[in-house]
């Protein structure tokens, strides 16, 4: 049986570029979510949740949350060290509940 007759939507693979600043708080996400569930958690799934988070958290953010966002896109430095992956984890979670 395939998999859009079993209800599982197409997967796409795609290539992206990454912010190393980014990069390293994904991976953080990854060790915490590795912990949490005892069984290792691809790169692959830790993007998509935040992806999933961020699009679902969109609609709770300011016009000055989205300046900052735009910033950090155009290439200005923002502090990400501020918050631990186990803390940005916690957010993705608290979302979805």
């Amino acid at each position: 049986m395939s998999r859009t007759a079993l209800g599982i939507p197409k997967m796409t693979r795609i290539t992206i570029s990454m912010n190393s600043q980014v990069e390293t708080k994904i991976k953080e996400i990854q060790q915490h979510l590795t912990k949490i569930d005892g069984k290792p958690q691809s790169i692959s799934k830790v993007i998509n949740t935040v992806l999933v988070a961020g699009i679902v958290g969109s609609s709770k953010l300011s016009v000055y949350d989205w300046t900052v966002i735009m910033s950090f896109i155009k290439g200005k430095r923002i502090d990400l060290e501020a918050a631990t992956g186990e803390e940005y984890l916690s957010n993705i979670l608290a979302l979805s509940q």
